[in-house]
């Protein structure tokens, strides 16, 4: 006994006394080609050196970027893991735990951050911060002990190679970069005065040699001006590029790329030999408003491409540019904020150089975005480009379909993410994992009879059914041929949390690109029939669409794609939805296409025909598309269903799988096929039945002999004491809060505990009791401090939830019960008949109390003269005299002391005015004289709330006013 307690005292004097010994000796945060771990990857790396005679095992000793030990990573007691004495030891930064116990979970960022390490006994033994250094570059320790940066690392040995201070940052200019309509005088500045500073003007990387900067450049026409800092014991900057675009003002983003001209342009330049593969290094920067926004080194290269002069282009962030992701939200809050890569594409197949529309893949992808957005697709936005200072004509902005992409709309981070394309030789190509899983997938498909419902319910927990279905039916719907073994994307998580999906890809070939010259291009090209063939594509003696072969032999899925084919050809593929995405994008290139047509010496009148081909294709498609579904699967004639409402306008409905927002709707379905029917009663409404039938039930199924119109009647609930929404701030000046208003207009008091406040982008739920009295109201507000600035008068219930946010775009604002049950719905919009006043006025949307119907626009009004008419009933009912809306009526001063002035127009001449209390007593009347101001005498009146009222025959005016 003695011994052993002699021995477990040995034990921890040789591990504490031995705490010491190990130390940080070298940090590569950004390796992309130095050591490569024992899986042959280029990670990020810390190495630790053992400076006593006695091996060290690292388990129990903790490392991190956190100063805290909870927020270190103890290194795992599952295997030793030792550093013999005198020697090192590297440990990869590569959130790869499943590799080994010298593995960490968390990778290190090259722009700078802090290294923690902790003994076992929880004592910090050292932290590092580790500056800015270049890929592949390191800090660590010197042979004077110092720490410094070296640009020759050197991994598991003595760091000898030649150390420097630092890194110097780059210089910067003294004007942002931009497209400026007047010439400019432009300084290069360095946070050491001292720093050399050389520049070019033609896209090469200075070097200390180059012209040095000593006066102001003077800027005439466009140039990019490169330069770079250099001083003694540093290591040159990284360039700096200044873009001058001495040009006409940009209506949409621009990006402006930067190399080495002989890179670019040379004879062995990417733009002379496209089809090389190669990336050359460059930069580019991003003006917004035509100016800076973003900046990143990267590589580029030509993408996917062909024999014309204006290429398409990848963008490509790597480690060995120094910026190894683009982190910056160029298509929007809602968008990615970081990207491995951008494409700027050129149109492809439908390039405005090959007399294309340069727009057929972007209004595909937005068309099935609209479908199901949770199917993801690329974003897009139109960008003007230039090379070097050269103009090089209107791209399209693309996200690449890479793990960034996934991780980013899927929050997914182990997954196969595979691609057909006829780049490669079997056209099979994984861009993550492998196709072992789809291979098995389609080898038990044509195994199994999936006409047995058991089977395909077997498929349809591998493949997301609902996905490949829309994906299908757009890919038919475009009549895309470059398609099947191409073009062709899907993907699905490894733990299998996820069936497979599909991603659409490179659709240029669809919406009649090739017009009447080539089968493919006329909207009468039986794509149904193709998806459903024995083709090849690409391959001659492979078949590319056994999954759906094998799933229409099931009369259900038949039926459910059918049906789905109609619900689309009756709402995203209708005609005038195709039409609204061509016209927004043509408005959005307006003003830039005589540039381009003039900077490539392109025909106008050529554009205009095809943009008419592409509208006579979506003109004519859908009528197509229906008549080759009826014939493939003998569905019977197509018949129109009309759907409305008595009382008009109110309510909506739901059919099949499509939710409308429309109480008077139409579209056409097969004879063959039942069509399901609900009625969504407005709040204050119940269904007493249907213009063919008497029933009450909300939902139903009707069989089409013939073309058929039916009325969903309504009848109004009395006394029903609900939750409605009753004002809406949705744009408010001056960066003031978002907030909503409820109203309960009794006659009972309601508790709204376990209610829930929805729209498209939050939800939220009131988890504390919560008592709104009888004609009471409740305001949720984003930011409670905001809104009781902007009115300090409120003094009713109030809410603050940051996650409100509502913008300026339609949205949907739902009232849910504990029970799950829709108390009220509105979905307003931007547009007539919604009040477009309140759309960055700083006016609110108020609902005309008494009307029984808050989900029509022509029931809302927006009072432009206030901030809205929150926890009091509206100060506004919308005035009109003769059917017109009156504007121009003011209060002042309000709050006022001894007189108010009401400036009126001519038509309320000889109307009557009352002033009422809080209590609703009037305490003086009157009528308008002739005179546009009116000066009304208050001075009698106690300090306190009013309601000023005119009302006459076709009018009616309130407002707050407020005495002192």
């Amino acid at each position: 006994m003695i011994r052993s307690f002699c021995n477990l005292v040995c034990l921890f004097y040789v591990t504490f006394s031995s705490i010491g010994q190990i130390s940080l000796n070298e940090v590569c945060s950004s390796n992309s080609s130095i050591v490569a771990d024992e899986a042959g990857q280029f990670d990020d790396w810390i190495e630790l050196f053992n400076s006593g005679e006695t091996a060290i095992n690292l388990q129990g000793w903790s490392i991190g970027k956190e100063s805290t030990l909870d927020n270190g990573y103890e290194i795992s007691s599952d295997e030793p893991l030792f550093i013999a004495p005198n020697s090192f030891i590297l440990l990869w930064c590569d959130n790869e735990l499943s590799q080994g116990n010298a593995h960490l979970p968390f990778k290190l960022n090259n722009a700078g951050e802090e290294i923690f390490l902790f003994a076992p006994n929880d004592e910090l033994i050292e932290s590092r911060i580790i500056p800015f250094h270049f890929s592949n570059n390191s800090w660590g320790i010197n042979l004077a002990n110092e720490w410094r940066n070296f640009q020759t690392p050197t991994p598991l040995l003595e760091n000898t190679s030649t150390s420097y201070l630092g890194t110097l940052a780059p210089p910067q200019a003294t004007f942002p970069s931009g497209i400026y309509d007047f010439d400019l005088d432009i300084s290069l500045q360095h946070e050491f005065e001292d720093a050399l500073i050389t520049y070019t003007l033609n896209g090469i990387q200075p070097e200390d040699d180059d012209e040095s900067f000593l006066s102001p450049i003077e800027l005439t026409e466009n140039t990019i001006v490169t330069s770079r800092a250099f001083k003694p014991n540093y290591i040159p900057s990284a360039a700096f590029s200044f873009h001058f675009i001495r040009d006409q003002a940009s209506n949409i983003p621009v990006v402006s790329i930067v190399a080495d001209f002989y890179d670019l342009f040379g004879f062995f330049g990417i733009l002379n030999t496209w089809d090389s593969g190669e990336e050359i290094p460059a930069s580019f920067t991003y003006l917004y408003s035509n100016l800076e926004s973003y900046s990143a080194a990267c590589g580029l290269e030509i993408h996917a491409p062909s024999p014309v002069e204006q290429q398409a282009f990848r963008l490509t962030a790597k480690s060995t540019y120094n910026d190894p992701v683009f982190s910056f939200p160029f298509f929007g809050t809602d968008g990615a904020e970081v990207h491995n890569a951008l494409i700027l594409r050129n149109g492809g197949d439908d390039a405005l150089e090959e007399n294309g529309s340069f727009i057929r893949d972007r209004i595909i992808h937005q068309a099935f975005d609209e479908i199901r957005p949770e199917h993801a697709t690329s974003d897009a936005l139109s960008v003007n480009v230039y090379l070097n200072g050269n103009y090089w004509g209107i791209y399209q902005l693309r996200e690449r379909q890479d793990s960034a992409f996934i991780s980013h709309h899927f929050s997914e981070s182990h997954f196969d993410l595979l691609e057909r394309s006829a780049e490669y030789p079997t056209t099979k190509h994984a861009l993550a994992g492998n196709w072992d899983d789809f291979d098995l997938l389609e080898e038990t498909v044509t195994s199994l009879d999936l006409s047995q419902d058991e089977n395909l319910a077997f498929i349809e927990e591998w493949v997301d059914l609902s996905n490949f279905i829309d994906y299908q039916l757009t890919e038919i719907f475009i009549a895309n041929q470059d398609w099947l073994s191409n073009n062709v994307k899907l993907w699905r998580p490894l733990d299998e949390s996820r069936p497979w999906q599909w991603l659409l890809w490179d659709t240029d070939w669809g919406l009649g690109m090739w017009g009447n010259s080539y089968p493919v291009g006329s909207p009468d090209w039986n794509a149904l029939e193709f998806a459903l063939s024995d083709w090849g594509g690409w391959l001659e003696d492979e078949v590319e669409t056994e999954l759906l072969q094998s799933l229409i032999l099931n009369e259900s899925f038949k039926a459910r794609f059918a049906s789905r084919a109609a619900d689309l050809r009756n709402s995203t593929f209708e005609t005038y939805r195709w039409n609204e995405r061509i016209d927004s994008t043509l408005n959005e290139l307006a003003n830039e296409i005589p540039y381009h047509f003039e900077r490539w010496e392109l025909n106008l009148a050529d554009w205009e025909a095809e943009v008419d081909t592409l509208k006579l294709f979506v003109a004519e498609r859908p009528a197509f598309f229906m008549e080759h579904f009826q014939a493939q699967f003998d569905l019977g004639a197509i018949h129109a269903l009309s759907l409305n409402s008595s009382p008009p306008e109110i309510g909506s409905y739901e059919v099949n799988s499509l939710t409308l927002d429309s109480a008077a709707w139409s579209g056409d379905y097969f004879q063959a096929l039942s069509v399901r029917i609900k009625a969504v009663p407005p709040v204050g409404y119940a269904l007493i039945g249907w213009s063919d039938l008497s029933s009450n039930q909300l939902e139903r199924f009707i069989e089409l002999s013939s073309d058929s119109a039916i009325v969903a009647l309504y009848e109004p609930i009395e006394n029903q004491n609900s939750i409605w929404v009753n004002e809406i701030m949705y744009a408010p000046t001056n960066s003031a809060a978002d907030w909503i208003e409820l109203y309960n207009p009794g006659p009972d008091t309601s508790n709204l505990i376990g209610y829930s406040i929805q729209t498209e982008s939050f939800d939220i739920t009131i988890n504390d009791s919560l008592l709104l009295m009888p004609e009471s109201f409740l305001v949720i507000a984003s930011d409670s401090l905001s809104f009781l600035t902007n009115h300090p008068f409120f003094d009713g219930a109030l809410l603050q939830d940051e996650a409100l946010t509502l913008g300026q775009t339609t949205t949907t604002i739902k009232v849910i019960t504990p029970f799950e049950v829709i108390e009220d719905s509105v979905r307003y919009a931007l547009t007539s008949p919604w009040p477009f006043q309140a759309n960055g006025s700083g006016a609110s949307l108020e609902f005309s109390i008494g009307l029984l119907e808050n989900s029509l626009g022509t029931n809302w009004f927006a009072d432009v003269t206030e901030m809205g008419s929150p926890g009091a009933q509206n100060t506004a009912i919308a005035m009109h005299v003769n059917g017109q809306q009156l504007e121009g009526i003011r209060i002042a001063p309000n709050p006022c002391a001894s007189y108010f002035m009401v400036q009126n127009t001519k038509e309320l001449c000889g109307a009557d005015y009352k002033l009422l209390s809080a209590q609703g007593e009037t305490v003086k009347s009157g009528q308008f004289s002739n005179g546009i101001r009116q000066v009304i005498d208050c001075s009698d009146l106690a300090s306190g709330t009013y309601l000023f009222l005119t009302e006459g025959t076709n009018e009616r005016f309130n407002k707050v006013l407020v005495k002192l």
